[in-house]
C-alpha cells in the first residue's frame, strides 16, 4: 500500500519525503521506545548529571564518587520517570531509497500511554521520532486495518 505525503521531510543534504507524493509501506514493526513521563523531573536530572562534569575538572574532587552519584541519578530517572513501551511502527520508503520509521499512533493515544507533554505539546520520547498521521493521509490506510481486525476485507 502508498500513502500521500502531506508533510515534507528536508535535511541539508537533500529532501527526504515530497508532499503530494505517494510512498510504499515497507514493513510493519513493533519498536521499544522510552517514553518520558515527567518531563520536567527528567530535564532536571538530566542537567544535574551534565553539570557535574564542571565538577571533575577540578582537582579535590572525588571522581569515583561523582560517576556513583551519576549511576545512581540516571537509574533513578529511568526508573521514576520514563517508562519503555512496545510501539507499533510502519517503515516507509523514502527518496533515495531512504527508510523512513513512523510512530502509528496518535498524539492522543500517546499521551493515554502515559507520555508527558512537551513544551511544543508533542509527547515526550526520548530518542527522536516522527507520527505517520502528520506526514502521510492515513484515513483510507486506518480503515483498512480497522477493516481486517474486523475479519471484514
Amino acid at each position: 500500500m502508498k500513502l500521500k505525503c502531506i508533510k515534507d521531510i528536508t535535511y541539508h543534504w537533500g529532501q527526504q519525503l515530497i508532499v503530494g507524493e505517494y510512498y510504499s509501506i515497507l514493513s510493519y514493526e513493533v519498536s521499544d521506545r522510552t517514553i518520558i513521563t515527567n518531563f520536567e523531573k527528567w530535564m532536571g536530572t538530566n542537567r544535574e548529571v551534565a553539570n557535574s562534569r564542571y565538577d571533575l575538572r577540578r582537582e579535590d574532587v572525588d571522581t569515583k564518587a561523582i560517576g556513583e552519584n551519576n549511576r545512581r541519578l540516571i537509574n533513578f530517572c529511568k526508573e521514576n520517570y520514563t517508562k519503555c513501551l512496545s510501539i507499533p511502527t510502519i517503515i516507509m520508503g523514502g527518496e533515495n531509497n531512504a527508510k523512513h520509521a513512523f510512530i502509528n499512533l496518535s498524539k492522543e493515544e500517546m499521551f493515554q500511554l502515559g507520555c508527558d507533554v512537551g513544551k511544543d505539546g508533542y509527547p515526550c520520547v526520548e530518542t527522536s521520532y516522527y507520527l505517520l498521521d502528520e506526514y502521510f493521509e492515513t484515513i483510507s490506510f486506518r480503515r483498512e486495518l480497522r477493516l481486517k481486525e474486523l475479519g471484514i476485507s
